[in-house]
């Protein structure tokens, strides 16, 4: 299954460009999963939510890798990155 995630480090950036490209790659509706919080937080609720509802095969989506981790040393514990 692909999940999709989204994350907008302000209340002014627009959820629904994200949500619109994870769409158009197939992703349901309902497996897509976003945060709204600065990027130096290193808890993303939706983030650890995805993570967890996801299972051995799954993929997950974002539009860029600065909206997985802002950290590039948690990348590794996220999984594969390509």
């Amino acid at each position: 299954m692909r999940i999709g995630y989204a994350c907008m480090s302000t209340m002014h950036q627009n959820p629904e460009l994200q949500i619109d490209a994870l769409l158009k790659t197939e992703i349901d509706h309902r497996h897509i999963f976003g945060d709204c919080m600065s990027g130096l937080r290193a808890d993303r609720p939706k983030q650890t939510e995805a993570l967890a509802y996801s299972t051995e095969g799954d993929v997950l989506v974002v539009g860029r890798p600065d909206r997985l981790t802002h950290s590039w040393q948690a990348g590794p514990e996220c999984g594969e990155l390509s």
